[in-house]
């Protein structure tokens, strides 16, 4: 990942108690769930293959952002929100 973009690790750091675990909450607006999922994408008009952007989803809302990215034609991946992020380069073809 290239300096200045978004870092999941940096976000979650020193928000909460440290008796706490980070809990990272979903990206749709007004949704203060868990996360369970990532979404990592990119618009491919406007940023180049190993620009790589970050959503997180709770179960309710998954559909909901993975919808919003498909009907754009944006490539992108999906993970588990606890695993590592995968800063390989989001090719033209989704990959979910």
């Amino acid at each position: 990942m290239s300096s200045g973009e978004f870092d999941l690790r940096s976000r979650l750091r020193g928000f909460l108690v440290e008796d706490q675990a980070p809990v990272p909450q979903c990206s749709r607006a007004a949704c203060n769930n868990a996360a369970e999922y990532r979404l990592e994408w990119r618009n491919p008009r406007i940023h180049t293959e190993d620009r790589v952007k970050i959503w997180l989803a709770c179960g309710t809302h998954l559909d909901f952002l993975r919808g919003f990215l498909d009907t754009r034609g944006f490539p992108m991946r999906i993970a588990d929100v606890h695993d590592p992020v995968n800063e390989e380069p989001i090719r033209d073809s989704p990959n979910y």
